[in-house]
């Protein structure tokens, strides 16, 4: 459902990136408003690929979204359209990212690749260029819960960040039974992802 009706559901909506499906945003394919005056808003516009392009009225690439779905590394980081964490938070590609080691524009542990030619990088989110799993792709795709929160790698949010590193503030991942039904988070049959903010439906 479009529990906000915001003219984009569930995964589609980057209100669920935080948690719970809550309005509209500051992109313009997710701010209520007809921006390119075609008569088309948001969701119902064919230039709008995802809530999280900034521009309605742009028609390149695939159908639009500005730099976000144009299948060119605008920002030279390595990292392409939705691959770029750039287009997550709704603006077009625009450059590196300081605090995540494989998207920083520097090679940080110093084996001649950096980014997204760095082989230990499976995603512009990895923190560690670095080996520090067996498989040598970070703790975001070895397969363990490694901060115990219940989440394993990709259903982890931490992930979205680069690195599972604890617990976050959705009620489905803050380490508490905040239904007292004796389950917590990922224990907690009402909880589908850690993302839900709400574990008593």
């Amino acid at each position: 459902m479009d529990n906000d009706g915001d003219g984009w559901t569930d995964s589609d909506d980057p209100d669920c990136f935080l948690g719970d499906e809550q309005g509209f945003g500051y992109t313009q394919c997710n701010d209520g408003t007809d921006n390119d005056g075609d008569g088309h808003i948001d969701a119902d516009d064919p230039e709008c690929d995802s809530a999280l392009d900034n521009d309605e009225a742009s028609s390149v690439g695939n159908g639009g979204g500005g730099t976000c779905g144009d299948g060119v590394d605008n920002d030279g980081d390595g990292w392409t359209d939705s691959d770029d964490p750039d287009c997550m938070w709704g603006s077009d590609e625009q450059g590196f990212i300081q605090y995540v080691e494989c998207n920083d524009g520097t090679d940080n542990d110093g084996d001649g690749h950096i980014d997204a030619d760095d082989p230990e990088c499976d995603s512009a989110l990895d923190r560690s260029e670095g080996t520090d799993d067996a498989s040598g792709t970070g703790n975001c795709k070895d397969g363990v819960d490694n901060d115990g929160d219940g989440w394993t790698d990709s259903d982890d949010p931490d992930c979205f960040l680069g690195d599972e590193q604890g617990f976050g503030y959705t009620e489905c991942n803050d380490g508490t039974d905040n239904d007292s039904d004796g389950h917590i988070d990922a224990d907690d049959p009402e909880c589908d992802s850690a993302t839900d903010n709400d574990e008593a439906s």
